[in-house]
């Protein structure tokens, strides 16, 4: 009876202890996506409010993303065809002027990165999207705020797109001429 009763208890402890150690490794995470978007979101010429489209994107390298420009995403060519095979999936949020929207999505086992595009009438030339290493995305969640002609990254730190200066810019007033 005592052997049994080990037994029991190992394979007990095993049928717990497997699957904590397994869920510790680097698998899929669900994450919270949180945007928040200012008053003067996207204005157009006459100084009103426009909503703006925002897509994110997990991907494997962060090599196409910063190669990829606003002129190619609107000239048609679709995402498969400016991201690759490095792309691996999308997803579309639609940010209205004062408004904030939350969201989730599970960062899969493959993804490093994750970027984040903003569709703005008259983007920044450098923070029209972000990039984050998708490890800080799963332990902090990702959350972003949508400007006037701007991107900015709010919890986590984004990495470095070529041509990015240090910090978005202070206003886009200039931009509505």
């Amino acid at each position: 009876m005592t052997f049994n009763l080990q037994s029991h208890r190992k394979s007990l402890l095993a049928g717990i202890l497997i699957p904590l150690m397994l869920s510790a490794c680097g698998g899929p995470k669900m994450i919270a996506i949180h945007g928040e978007s200012t008053v003067g979101l996207n204005r157009d010429a006459q100084g009103k409010p426009l909503s703006v489209v925002v897509h994110i994107y997990q991907l494997r390298s962060a090599d196409a993303f910063n190669r990829m420009t606003m002129d190619a995403l609107l000239a048609g060519k679709t995402e498969q065809d400016l991201l690759g095979n490095t792309l691996i999936s999308s997803k579309e949020l639609t940010m209205i002027p004062g408004k904030s929207v939350t969201d989730s999505e599970t960062i899969g086992e493959e993804t490093r990165y994750v970027g984040v595009v903003g569709f703005f009438r008259r983007p920044d030339p450098g923070y029209w999207r972000l990039l984050f290493d998708a490890d800080a995305i799963k332990s902090r969640g990702l959350v972003f705020k949508a400007a006037d002609c701007f991107l900015q990254p709010v919890t986590a730190k984004n990495i470095a797109i070529p041509g990015q200066s240090s910090q978005p810019p202070a206003e886009c007033a200039s931009k509505l001429r």
